[in-house]
C-alpha cells in the first residue's frame, strides 16, 4: 500500500507539474505575442509624434528672421519630450520686429497643440492689424484662445492657457516695448564708472527684480500676473512698458523650462536667482558662446 501510495503520489505530482509546465508555456506565448502587439503599437505612436515634432519645428519661424534685423542674437529651445509645449515666434511687419517666448499648459502633445494654436493666432493678429502694441497683441491673442477653447470660466473647464513674454523693436521710432503674461524679461547692461564706484562702496539701492555682480546690472522688466486664456482678471489689460532703444543692452526672453529643471546635489528647481547669476557671470561672452554655456551648465545641473 505505501508503495502503490507513493507511485500514486509521484503520478499525481508529475502530472501536475507538466501540467504547470505547458500552462507557463502558453502563457508566455500570449505575454510575447501581447508584448509584440504593445511595443508594435508604441513604435507606430512614437513615429507618429516624431513625424508630429517635425512638423511643428518647421512651422517654428525661421531663425533668419532675427539674424537680418539683430546683429548679435541666439534661441536656446529644448524641448523636454518629443514635441514641444514651450514655442518660440517672431516676424517683421514693415519697421516693427516681434519677438515671442511662450510656454503652453501641459507638455508633449497637449502643449504642442496649444503652441500651434498660439503661433497661428499671432500670425492672424499681426497680418491683420497695423503696428499693434505689444499688450494689445496679448489682450487679443486672450480672446482668440478663450473662444477657441469655450473657455466662460466654469470651476469643472480645463484652464488650459498660455504663459509669454512679447518684445517689440520699432527700428523707425528707435523705441522697444515690453508685454508679459506671466512670463518677464530680463534687461542687462554694463554699469557706469560712476555705478561702479558706488556698488563697491554699497551706496546703490536695488529695484525689485534687479541684481548686479558689480560690473553688469540686471533689471527685470514685469508681466502682468495672469495667463493668455481664462483667468479672474478678464476684464484687465495686459501692461505695457515702452522705453528708449538702447545700444549695449542683451535682452533675455525665456520660459520657466530652465528655472523649474530639477537638478543639482539636491534634485531642486534651478530657480530664477541662479538663473540671473549666471546671466551676469557669462556678459562678457558672444551670444553664440552664452548660448553655449547656458546649454552646458543646463546639462551638468
Amino acid at each position: 500500500f505505501i508503495l502503490i501510495g507513493g507511485i500514486l503520489l509521484y503520478a499525481v505530482i508529475k502530472t501536475y507539474t507538466r501540467r504547470l509546465k505547458n500552462e507557463n508555456i502558453r502563457l508566455e506565448g500570449i505575454v510575447a505575442e501581447r508584448t509584440a502587439v504593445v511595443v508594435k503599437q508604441k513604435d507606430e505612436l512614437e513615429a507618429s509624434i516624431h513625424y508630429a515634432s517635425r512638423i511643428q519645428r518647421a512651422l517654428l519661424p525661421s531663425e533668419v528672421i532675427l539674424s537680418e534685423n539683430i546683429k548679435s542674437y541666439f534661441v536656446l529651445f529644448k524641448p523636454r519630450d518629443i514635441v514641444s509645449g514651450d514655442f518660440y515666434w517672431m516676424t517683421r511687419k514693415e519697421d516693427r520686429l516681434y519677438i515671442v517666448a511662450a510656454d503652453c499648459t501641459g507638455h508633449g502633445v497637449p502643449g504642442a497643440f496649444m503652441s500651434l494654436l498660439g503661433m497661428s493666432f499671432l500670425d492672424e493678429i499681426i497680418d491683420k492689424n497695423v503696428a499693434p502694441k505689444a499688450n494689445s497683441i496679448l489682450n487679443e491673442l486672450r480672446l482668440h484662445v478663450t473662444e477657441s477653447l469655450k473657455q466662460v470660466g466654469d470651476e469643472d473647464e480645463a484652464k488650459d492657457g498660455i504663459d509669454m513674454s512679447l518684445l517689440v523693436i520699432d527700428f523707425n521710432t528707435n523705441r522697444m516695448e515690453f508685454s508679459g503674461a506671466y512670463n518677464p524679461c530680463f534687461k542687462v547692461r554694463r554699469i557706469t564708472p560712476e555705478m561702479e564706484e558706488r556698488f563697491k562702496n554699497h551706496d546703490i539701492e536695488m529695484k525689485e527684480g534687479t541684481l548686479s555682480d558689480g560690473r553688469y546690472l540686471l533689471e527685470t522688466i514685469f508681466a502682468a500676473k495672469m495667463p493668455i486664456g481664462i483667468s479672474s482678471r478678464m476684464d484687465e489689460d495686459f501692461v505695457l512698458h515702452e522705453w528708449e532703444l538702447e545700444k549695449g543692452v542683451s535682452y533675455y526672453l525665456f520660459s520657466d523650462g530652465y528655472i523649474d529643471q530639477f537638478g543639482g546635489p539636491s534634485g531642486r528647481k534651478y530657480m530664477k536667482m541662479n538663473f540671473k547669476k549666471f546671466l551676469l557671470k557669462i556678459q562678457d561672452l558672444a551670444m553664440e558662446k552664452q548660448k553655449e554655456m547656458l546649454d552646458k551648465n543646463l546639462r551638468e545641473w
